[in-house]
Formats: structure tokens, sequence, C-alpha cells
């Protein structure tokens, strides 16, 4: 199948992870895309994460966690390389 193979310690380890926690160190700029309807990270935590880091907030509307559609993954291309063409 591929991929990395994942055993017992990485996922326990996930459990002690705060993603915000880390994020908040790094000094660079941040930008956040979520999917609308996103069932497996709700976007409350999307928006928690852009307001806690001063970052810009881009939903994709109807989009779930995976932007498995063409339309969202075009969505989602679009607002990556219009954060990263931007200067602040």
């Amino acid at each position: 199948m591929g991929g990395w193979p994942l055993g017992r310690p990485f996922l326990e380890e996930l459990r002690d992870l705060d993603p915000l926690v880390t994020v908040k160190g790094y000094g660079g700029r941040v930008h956040v895309i979520h999917g609308e309807l996103d069932a497996s990270v709700p976007l409350g935590v999307g928006r928690r994460y852009a307001a806690e880091t001063g970052a810009d907030l881009d939903v994709i509307p109807g989009a779930g966690h995976t932007f498995d559609s063409l339309a969202w993954t075009s969505a989602f291309h679009e607002a990556a390389s219009a954060f990263l063409l931007s200067e602040r």
C-alpha cells in the first residue's frame, strides 16, 4: 500500500501533542484553509487557530476534511497560492 507505517507509540504520542502551542512558537506567517463541512476537525478549530495566531482564514464552502472534489481542491490551491504569493 505504501505510505508511512504507524504504530502504537505514534498514536499514543498524538494524544499529548498540541499543534496550537507549536504554531505559536513559529515566527513566520500563518494561513488557515479549512473545509466548511469538515467532520474530522470542526471548522471551529480552524477559526480558533486563525484567531489565536493572527492568521487569515479561508473557508472552502461545502468542503470536508480531504477537499475531495476537483472544485474544492482547486479552491484550496487558489487560496494557498494567493497566500504564498502575497506580501504582508
